[in-house]
């Protein structure tokens, strides 16, 4: 039961460290004014794909209760799983592989200028 108890813990410490860097990739990719947004955008997908997952696990895993073995759809969810903190890693390094800052010189988001309200 204990080495149970290390791995899980090992691993929710390991997902723990990969979200605290996935949060602060934003500040260190992208300019201050544009910051929120990206940080909003990844939000959403977040939020998108854990209310989908769902249906995805319960469509696995009814298909291979039809088909006797369960076992074998927990397995492949629990690699999924594992697989996708790779496939992350990997995306990032193929879209975005100079780690260098985004210029939003070569974007098409406006500048926000403020101006002084006459009094």
């Amino acid at each position: 039961m204990w080495v149970i108890v290390g791995l899980l813990s090992l691993t929710v410490a390991a997902h723990q460290g990969w979200s605290a860097n996935m949060f602060t990739l934003a500040s260190d990719m992208f300019p201050k004014r544009v910051v929120a947004s990206v940080v909003g955008i990844g939000g959403m997908s977040s939020g998108l794909t854990s209310a989908l997952f769902p249906f995805v696990v319960g469509a696995v895993l009814d298909h291979f209760n039809l088909l006797g073995k369960i076992g074998l759809g927990y397995n492949l969810l629990f690699i999924l799983c594992g697989v996708t903190y790779i496939a992350a890693w990997l995306c990032m390094r193929f879209i975005y592989p100079s780690q260098d800052k985004v210029s939003l010189a070569q974007t098409a988001v406006p500048t926000a200028h403020t101006t002084a309200r006459p009094s």
